[in-house]
This record gives C-alpha cells, sequence and structure tokens, in this order.
C-alpha cells in the first residue's frame, strides 16, 4: 500500500541554523498517527544553513541516509 504525505501534512521546524519538514513524529512532534513507516524511524526534508553543524549525537541501532542535494554534508557518530 503507498502512503501519500503531502507537504502540507508535514509538521515543520525551524531553528535558526536548520528549517525542517517532519514526515513522523519527531522529537517535540507528536502524532500517534505518524510514529514509524514499517523499520523506518523517521524521514526528515532538512535544510542546513552553510558552515553550521548538527553536533555530534548518538543513533543507536540506526543507519542514517543523506542525501545532498547542494554543498557538503559531514555527520559523525558518538562513540
Amino acid at each position: 500500500m503507498i502512503q501519500i504525505f503531502p507537504v502540507s501534512s508535514r509538521h515543520h521546524a525551524v531553528f535558526g541554523w536548520l528549517k525542517s519538514n517532519w514526515s513522523f513524529s519527531f522529537a517535540d512532534y507528536h502524532d500517534p498517527k505518524t510514529t514509524s513507516f514499517g523499520l523506518m524511524r523517521d524521514l526528515n526534508d532538512d535544510f542546513v544553513l552553510s558552515l553550521r553543524v548538527f553536533g555530534i549525537h548518538l543513533h543507536q541501532n540506526m543507519e542514517v541516509v543523506s542525501i545532498v542535494l547542494e554543498g557538503q554534508l559531514e555527520h559523525k557518530e558518538a562513540s
């Protein structure tokens, strides 16, 4: 079954250096209908200002996939 998540249904968050559109419940946003999609935990469209970083943080038992459309992105895991 294909589920469509139109942009208007996503949660929008702005942190100054980061603009994010969340398809699933994430961080302080919770919607019981969108807690995950099978094994996928989250799907975010993130726009990061240049020369800014997420900072090192832990992802436990998780693969992170980033598709960079322009510029460069570095993602470091905490050990």
